[in-house]
C-alpha cells in the first residue's frame, strides 16, 4: 500500500513551486538576467515574511500566483485540487422574483456567457458579488455552483473557467447590461440593445469563425480562436468563400480576443494576405529530464501520424543528448516561408486586434504584418509569446496543487521581445471610439484607401 503523504504547509509548497521553476521553466533565468538577483532575493524575502502556514490550500495558491508575476503573466498555471465544487446557499426562484422587484441596477442579476447556454445569476453578499449557475449544457457545472466572484471597489474578478481553474481579470464594463471578464461576456439576459451593439455581441462571442460580406468591396471574416480544435472550422470557412475572398479589395480579419492555440491553424489564411517571404524566428527547448518527460508523455496522450511520431521521437533523443541546456527546436534559427502565388486581391487586408490577443495570435500577427497588404487595428495586444509551449501538470508530493510552466524561449528576445510589451497596431482605436464602433471605424478607413 502506497503511504500516504502528509499535506504540506504554505512554505513548503513554496520550496517545492520554487525549485521546479528555477530549474525547468524556459524564461527563468532571462527574468533573472533582466531585473537582477538581489531583486529575485528580495522578492522571496518579502513572500516569506507574508506567510504564516495556516493559509488554506487556496489561499496559499493565491500568494504563490502573486510570487510568480515577478516572471510573466501568462504561460503559467497553478492552481489547487479544487475536486470538491464550491456552492452557493442560494433558491434560484426566490433569486429571480427578487431581480424582477429590483430597482436599482448593478451587477446583480440574470446574465448569459456570450456564446454559450450558461446563464447566471449574480448575488450582492457582503460587499462582493457572487455569480453562480442557474442552468447550463456544460458537465462540469452544476446549478447553484460559484462561477466568479466580483469585487466592486476596483471591477475585478475571480473567475472558474470551463476546467475550474482559477483565475483573476480585470472587469470591461461597456454598458449596464455587458461587460467582458477576460476572453468571455456576460449579457444581462433579456437586455435590449441597438442593431449596432447587438451586431457587435453576434461577432465577438461567436464561438466558431465565420464570415460576412460588409458591401461589394469590403469582406468580414471573424476568427475567435487558433485552437486545434478550430481548425477545420477555420478551413471549411476559407474554402468556401475563397473564390469570393480572391476578387474582393478589401478584407477584415477580426482577431479580437483571439488567444492562441495551434500555429497549423492559420495555414490556410496566411498564403491569401501574403506578399513577400516571411521571416518566423524559431524557438529554442530548455532540456531537462523533466521537461524531457514531456515529449514521451505527449506521445502517450494523442494519436499522432507516424511522421509527427518519428519528429517528437528525434526532438526528444537530441534533448536527451544535451540536458540542462537550451536546445534549437529547428535546423535553423529562422525559418523562411513562402508561397509561390502573390493573389492580386485582398488588396487591403486590415487585422483588428486588442488586448486579448496573445500566444499564437500573437506569432499569426508577427507573420501576417510581414505582408504589404496588411494593416493593424485596434490596440496593442497581450505580449503574452516569448516565453511558451507550457508542459503537462506537475503535480506537489502532496498531490495537492498542479503546476504547469513553459519550456521553450523564442530567439526574438532580447532584441525583439513581445512579452509585457505586445504588438502595436498601425492604426490606434483609442477610448473615445467605443467597442461596438471599432468594425465601422476600419470599414470608414478602407473606404479612404
Amino acid at each position: 500500500m502506497e503511504k500516504e503523504i502528509k499535506n504540506l504547509n504554505c512554505k513548503e509548497y513554496f520550496y517545492w513551486l520554487k525549485d521546479i521553476f528555477e530549474k525547468n521553466d524556459a524564461g527563468y533565468q532571462y527574468i533573472i538576467d533582466k531585473k537582477g538577483k538581489a531583486a529575485y532575493n528580495l522578492h522571496n524575502e518579502i513572500f516569506l515574511k507574508n506567510i504564516n502556514n495556516n493559509e488554506s490550500l487556496e489561499e496559499c495558491v493565491d500568494k504563490l500566483i502573486d510570487w510568480l508575476l515577478f516572471f510573466r503573466r501568462e504561460h503559467l498555471s497553478l492552481r489547487g485540487d479544487e475536486s470538491k465544487p464550491n456552492f452557493l446557499d442560494i433558491d434560484i426562484e426566490s433569486f429571480k422574483k427578487y431581480i424582477e422587484e429590483k430597482e436599482k441596477v448593478d451587477y446583480e442579476g440574470v446574465w448569459v456567457i456570450g456564446g454559450s447556454k450558461i446563464e447566471i445569476g449574480i448575488k450582492k453578499i457582503n460587499s462582493k458579488y457572487i455569480g453562480f449557475i442557474i442552468k447550463t449544457d456544460d458537465k462540469n457545472w452544476q446549478p447553484k455552483e460559484i462561477k466568479l466572484v466580483i469585487d466592486s471597489e476596483n471591477d475585478s474578478a475571480i473567475y472558474y473557467s470551463s476546467n475550474h481553474y482559477k483565475s483573476r481579470s480585470q472587469i470591461k464594463k461597456f454598458n449596464k447590461d455587458l461587460f467582458k471578464i477576460r476572453f468571455f461576456y456576460l449579457i444581462r439576459k433579456n437586455a435590449k440593445f441597438n442593431s449596432l451593439t447587438d451586431n457587435y455581441i453576434k461577432r465577438i462571442t461567436a464561438t466558431k469563425p465565420y464570415f460576412e460580406r460588409i458591401d461589394d468591396n469590403i469582406l468580414y471574416l471573424r476568427i475567435p480562436s487558433f485552437n486545434a480544435n478550430s481548425k477545420k472550422d477555420i478551413d471549411k470557412v476559407i474554402l468556401k468563400n475563397k473564390e469570393l475572398i480572391l476578387k474582393t479589395k478589401n478584407l477584415i480579419i477580426d482577431l479580437r480576443d483571439n488567444g492562441g492555440g495551434a500555429d497549423s491553424s492559420y495555414s490556410e489564411l496566411l498564403p491569401l494576405i501574403y506578399t513577400n517571404p516571411i521571416r518566423n524566428i524559431n524557438e529554442e527547448i530548455l532540456s531537462t529530464k523533466l521537461n524531457n518527460e514531456n515529449f514521451i508523455n505527449v506521445l502517450k496522450r494523442f494519436d499522432f501520424p507516424e511522421e509527427i511520431k518519428d519528429k517528437i521521437i528525434k526532438m526528444y533523443n537530441k534533448l536527451e543528448e544535451h540536458t540542462d541546456q537550451f536546445i534549437n527546436a529547428n535546423d535553423s534559427d529562422i525559418e523562411i516561408i513562402t508561397y509561390p502565388q502573390v493573389h492580386k486581391y485582398p488588396e487591403n487586408v486590415a487585422i483588428m486586434i486588442n488586448e486579448g490577443n496573445g500566444s499564437t495570435g500573437e506569432q499569426f500577427i508577427l507573420n501576417s504584418k510581414q505582408s504589404k497588404k496588411v494593416k493593424l487595428y485596434g490596440r496593442s495586444t497581450a505580449g503574452v509569446l516569448d516565453i511558451s509551449n507550457m508542459v503537462a501538470d506537475v503535480v506537489s508530493p502532496d498531490k495537492k496543487m498542479i503546476f504547469s510552466y513553459s519550456i521553450s524561449k523564442s530567439l526574438r528576445i532580447p532584441n525583439m521581445s513581445i512579452d509585457g510589451v505586445g504588438i502595436q497596431p498601425d492604426y490606434y482605436i483609442d477610448e473615445s471610439i467605443p467597442y461596438n464602433e471599432w468594425l465601422q471605424f476600419v470599414v470608414n478607413n478602407l473606404k479612404n484607401f
